[in-house]
């Protein structure tokens, strides 16, 4: 089963997940959509996707746009080959502004883009 079945936006508006800006009622709007991805069983699925299909709009997997650019960017600052070979390396058990520690138990998995 495809884990967008089992969503918690999947029964939320989806206008909820793409506010007009970071401040003001855009603020509010991100912290309500933020609210309901931390309730959400495929938390992970979701934000590893938005991260593989480098998708820049909206909030997925409880990240807005400007958390999911500066991730990317972390990480290719951390692994610079895999950036440049078009693959994205995702610790989507790191939150933003986080260095991977070693051992960490869901470290790295490396996806590429169209596989």
């Amino acid at each position: 089963m495809d884990w967008r079945f089992r969503a918690a936006c999947r029964e939320v508006d989806p206008d909820l997940f793409f506010p007009p800006g970071p401040a003001g009622p855009g603020q509010a709007q991100l912290a309500e959509a933020k609210a309901v991805c931390a309730r959400c069983p495929v938390l992970l699925q979701c934000r590893t996707w938005a991260f593989v299909e480098r998708e820049r709009a909206g909030v997925w997997g409880g990240l807005s746009e400007d958390e999911r650019r500066v991730a990317h960017r972390e990480v290719r600052a951390l692994d610079p080959v895999m950036g440049a070979a078009g693959e994205v390396r995702v610790s989507v058990r790191h939150t933003v502004g986080r260095r991977p520690r070693s051992g960490c138990g869901g470290a790295g998995r490396v996806a590429r883009r169209g596989a």
